[in-house]
């Protein structure tokens, strides 16, 4: 799943993967998929570790990527980004039934050169 929708970058094969009954800690996660291949055309998602457990597999992985898209509200940079992350996925009858992702969204934010300005300000600034 990894290597084809992210590496190959064919997000319309998703339905491949995961279960109809799928359920995920983000409720838009298909979209969000394609929203990220958007901004980060060249995103290349490599595992770090895998570690699997009757039908829970946690993967450790990073995606590297340029920001030439609109992501989050935030115009492209231009900026390489290096974004750490883990998933811990649940496995039924050969399919994502459940996915639970976990990425350090500060320190990506901050990859594109956005930096706020103190604790309780929601002001952000580049």
């Amino acid at each position: 799943m990894i290597d084809v929708i992210w590496n190959q970058r064919e997000v319309k094969r998703l339905a491949e993967f995961y279960s109809t009954e799928f359920l995920s800690n983000n409720p838009n996660h298909h979209e969000n998929v394609a929203l990220l291949q958007t901004a980060f055309p060249d995103a290349q998602l490599g595992i770090k570790q895998i570690v699997a457990e009757q039908d829970t597999v946690a993967v450790r992985w990073v995606l590297l990527g340029t920001h030439k898209g609109e992501f989050m509200n935030f115009h492209p940079t231009n900026n390489r980004v290096r974004i750490p992350g883990m998933s811990f996925i649940q496995i039924s009858d050969g399919k994502i039934s459940e996915i639970v992702n976990q990425i350090e969204l500060l320190n990506l934010i901050q990859q594109l050169g956005y930096h706020f300005s103190g604790p309780g300000k929601t002001r952000v600034s580049i």
